[in-house]
């Protein structure tokens, strides 16, 4: 055929141009989470339900065809292009698309750079992960400014397409990192988000269509790459986007991958938020605290960090009687318009604190920090024991404090890499010993306290950060109600 031909040794379909007479769609999909791919990275992803739980967005009948996508821009001096050639429509000089059993491989190249965009969705995980490799094959270093570009659906894909007096209103957006968040309806009706991410540091971000493409442009030309950076816009209503902005330097060459991510997220009602507008997002801590925190009940959290019961604050209590509605026991009224907790009837489930807009409603964090820490070894020893188990650690994004802190700050240390092990005591200890290990980044709060003359240096990464932790209380503790061993032997892969 003139377009493509099977390649029956790799079970894949090949396809040589990206100009084919419709596009032409690899499925891709695991137990809930589902990609269409186009031979030109065009199409959706969705969440069990392909109209009622659509990801991003896409327009089956739009003129020109197949716009719509997870977009790699690529800027090479004043050349932009893609390596699925959509939707810039750059001239290649070379282009094949390879669709797969359960994945699509397009590769284009262009100037001497060669770009291999590989889309995959895991099993297991409700996420479409999209590595780029970028290879340098010409004589002299590359500067190169890369976008990957989505543009979320507000969840029900015919409201979407149809109500646009409601899409331009109800947009919301959270960034965080090198990751954006796209969490329209979640405080109002809904209980699940969607996360683009990269997995390293951001150049910029955009995540209003208006501020990335240009308020009369579009993904053809994309105001935002056309400059080389994007704005940094915050959507508020209007229509979301995820636009993520990476400089990369190669040198002859030399090659780079960066993973980029679209994730699908679901939270009980009683753990949304973290903070008033500030969704509860699950990260990357070590395998200890994953488990004995991430595993814990509501009430478990609660009693991990204090005494399994939330407090109020008076003075900033509205008596707008939201907590009481979301009490489940009836532990909640009122005396002068003030919010009373019945600790008789109060179970520690933590709801009210996540339905206060105002943070009346705390956890007191009455346990030291060692205890807590010995707490999270025990809840993990409950998780673990008798049950065959398993852990991968990513030492990334290592930030100050604990990553449910809405005020968190930048990474302290670089990216580490992965680790894995049967033993979490172990995974533990040889992350902490990586991370002990590692150069402090300058311009971080562990770079800016070592920096003063007067601090006491303890020569620890995360006291020198955070003189008040105790990271060491629950490997400790661990090791001695047998769920591990802090020994264990390094293997390099």
């Amino acid at each position: 055929m003139r377009f493509g031909h099977f390649d029956d040794q790799n079970k894949e379909y090949v396809i040589t141009t990206p100009q084919t007479p419709l596009p032409w769609i690899n499925y891709l999909g695991s137990e809930d989470f589902f990609s269409l791919v186009s031979n030109t990275a065009g199409g959706y992803s969705f969440y069990r339900d392909a109209r009622l739980r659509r990801l991003t967005r896409y327009r089956y009948n739009s003129s020109p065809l197949d716009m719509d996508g997870h977009h790699i821009y690529i800027k090479d001096g004043d050349t932009v292009w893609n390596p699925g050639w959509q939707p810039t429509k750059t001239e290649l000089d070379s282009y094949t698309c390879r669709h797969g059993l359960g994945y699509t491989i397009l590769e284009g190249r262009k100037n001497g750079v060669t770009a291999q965009q590989e889309l995959f969705v895991p099993k297991g995980d409700a996420c479409e992960l999209d590595r780029l490799t970028l290879r340098n094959d010409s004589g002299t270093e590359k500067e190169l400014d890369v976008f990957s570009y989505v543009e979320f659906c507000l969840w029900d894909a015919v409201d979407d397409s149809s109500n646009f007096q409601r899409n331009f209103s109800t947009g919301e957006v959270e960034v965080e990192g090198s990751a954006v968040y796209h969490k329209t309806e979640y405080r109002e009706r809904r209980d699940h988000y969607a996360v683009f991410w990269a997995n390293c540091p951001i150049s910029s971000f955009d995540t209003s269509r208006d501020a990335f493409c240009g308020v009369y442009g579009g993904p053809a030309d994309p105001q935002a790459v056309r400059a080389g950076h994007c704005s940094g816009s915050i959507a508020h209503g209007w229509a979301p986007v995820g636009a993520l902005h990476i400089h990369v330097k190669l040198a002859p060459g030399e090659c780079r991958s960066i993973l980029f991510g679209l994730g699908y997220i679901e939270n009980p009602q009683e753990e949304k938020f973290v903070a008033p507008g500030v969704i509860n997002k699950a990260g990357f801590g070590g395998a200890l605290k994953n488990i004995g925190m991430g595993c814990g009940s509501r009430a478990g959290k609660m009693q991990q960090h204090a005494s399994g019961k939330p407090a109020i604050n008076t003075e900033v209590c509205r008596g707008c009687h939201r907590c009481a509605k979301e009490c489940g026991s009836d532990a909640i009224s009122y005396v002068d318009k003030k919010a009373v907790i019945d600790y008789d009837k109060c179970k520690g489930c933590g709801r009210c604190i996540g339905a206060c807009s105002f943070d009346a409603v705390y956890n007191p964090n009455s346990s030291a920090n060692e205890l807590l820490d010995r707490k999270m070894a025990e809840y993990a020893q409950a998780v673990c024991h008798g049950r065959p188990h398993f852990h991968i650690a990513l030492v990334q994004d290592i930030s100050p404090n604990c990553d449910c802190h809405g005020e968190n700050d930048a990474p302290i240390l670089p990216d580490i890499g992965m680790f894995a092990s049967f033993d979490p005591i172990a995974l533990d200890q040889a992350c902490v010993d990586a991370c002990l290990a590692a150069e402090p980044i300058r311009n971080s709060q562990l770079g800016d306290n070592l920096a003063k003359p007067e601090w006491h240096c303890h020569h620890n990464h995360f006291m020198d950060s955070n003189p008040n932790v105790e990271w060491e209380a629950t490997l400790d503790h661990g090791e001695k109600i047998g769920l591990g061993t802090r020994s264990y032997e390094l293997k390099r892969i």
